[in-house]
């Protein structure tokens, strides 16, 4: 039977029981008395049936709406035109680039997906502008998740990156179990422990790349490759938008930051440079469950300097014995080393290393945060508006949101410069 149907005999069973209930004091009241003994434990009892119902009803609601929300939003973008399709897209895409749609001919115009226009917003599903094809999109995004953001770079590295094609709310599951399972005997009963559930909303925020000017006769020289210059500037910014907001973003009608999501762990550093034993304990903090392979650090480049420059009987930590559990990186991870063999990626929107009372540093288990991309950038050319100077504007938008999706208060912790 479907949840649908669940629903509706549950909904019968407890408009008999309420009857039952309600006949009841209405037999007392029709006699001008209290409920007798019987008459309260009979009552009682068919209260708690009745909440029991009550709470199954819920439970069922709520994974249908779980469903059809996974169902609805969580389609990975699919990229199934043949190979002659995208090589002829990506031309068509370039032409663009180089001269504008009005220097397109009429098949090209059609490969080029046209969504909307410039004065629309996100409430249209879309900002105007044209769709860039999947080459350009693959690789924004792999400079966006190769080092140009740090969440973003971490996200991807440890499981965080969640792709959907439409940009409607993302209901993602939560929930924190501290429930531990026991050994049984043969014939005994299971006990039951219910796990509760809430939902973390991720939504779909707009960035902007802002507009990128550059001369028509840049533009159209042959020998400038104008499609990887701009991919990279593009990046660049919008990388430091999206790593501003992903750090610390409030949450309210925007991402909710590692900043803003990370629980404190007490610790607060007594000098710019930590000792080992205050990196312990913030490393300690974190529940150990979530100190596994996707557990990583964040800070900034002067604090990972000061780091490195400590010194343990008179070495400098980054040449000490690795048991020091501090080493540089020559990955190509996107990392700059390791503490304690967690991976550390520099966020400049942390706190400095000498700001007092400022959140220094961010450790825990990164996959307990989506970063949730919806499908793929958009472009607009600017034509008019720099007409006058020579140039031409770009700018791109992409859609995205960020969450801590586990209800544990120790799986992202904080630290603070004291």
């Amino acid at each position: 039977m479907s949840n649908i149907n669940n629903l509706k005999a549950i909904k019968e069973d407890r408009v008999a029981l309420v009857q039952e209930m309600d006949n009841i004091l209405k037999t007392a009241k029709k006699e001008d008395r209290n409920l007798s003994k019987d008459e309260q434990v009979k009552w009682d009892g068919l209260y708690s049936k009745e909440a029991e119902l009550r709470k199954a009803a819920n439970t069922l609601k709520t994974q249908d709406d779980l469903n059809k929300s996974l169902a609805a939003d969580s389609t990975p973008v699919k990229d199934d035109i043949s190979v002659d399709e995208k090589e002829a897209r990506n031309a068509a895409f370039s032409k663009y680039i180089k001269r504008g749609f009005q220097g397109l001919n009429t098949n090209e115009r059609k490969l080029v997906e046209v969504r909307g226009t410039d004065a629309q917003t996100t409430a249209t599903d879309s900002l105007g502008g044209y769709i860039v094809p999947k080459s350009f999109s693959d690789e924004l995004n792999q400079k966006l998740q190769g080092g140009f953001s740090s969440v973003m770079t971490a996200g991807a590295n440890h499981g965080s990156i969640i792709n959907t094609a439409t940009g409607s709310p993302l209901y993602y599951p939560n929930t924190s179990d501290t429930t531990t399972g026991a050994m049984m005997t043969e014939g005994s009963a299971v006990a039951v422990s219910d796990i509760t559930f809430g939902n973390t909303i991720l939504n779909a925020y707009t960035f902007t790349s802002k507009v990128v000017k550059i001369s028509k006769q840049l533009l159209t020289d042959e020998g400038f490759n104008v499609n990887d210059w701009l991919v990279d500037i593009l990046a660049r910014r919008l990388a430091k938008g999206i790593d501003e907001q992903l750090t610390g973003g409030s949450g309210s009608s925007a991402p909710t930051g590692i900043n803003s999501a990370s629980t404190d762990s007490s610790v607060a550093f007594a000098a710019d440079t930590p000792t080992l034993a205050e990196l312990n304990n913030v490393y300690h903090t974190v529940n150990s469950a979530y100190r596994g392979d996707n557990s990583c650090w964040f800070m900034t480049d002067s604090l990972w300097k000061n780091i490195k420059q400590m010194t343990v009987n008179s070495n400098l930590i980054a040449n000490a014995d690795i048991l020091s559990g501090v080493r540089p990186s020559f990955s190509e991870d996107g990392n700059a080393g390791v503490i304690f063999g967690k991976p550390v990626y520099l966020n400049e929107n942390l706190s400095a290393a000498g700001a007092s009372g400022g959140k220094t540093c961010v450790f825990g288990d990164i996959s307990q945060y989506k970063i949730r991309i919806v499908g793929q950038p958009q472009l607009l050319r600017l034509d008019e508006r720099y007409a006058d100077e020579l140039n031409v504007g770009f700018i791109m938008f992409h859609r995205l949101d960020g969450q801590l999706v586990t209800a544990a208060t120790d799986a992202l912790v904080y630290a603070t410069r004291n």
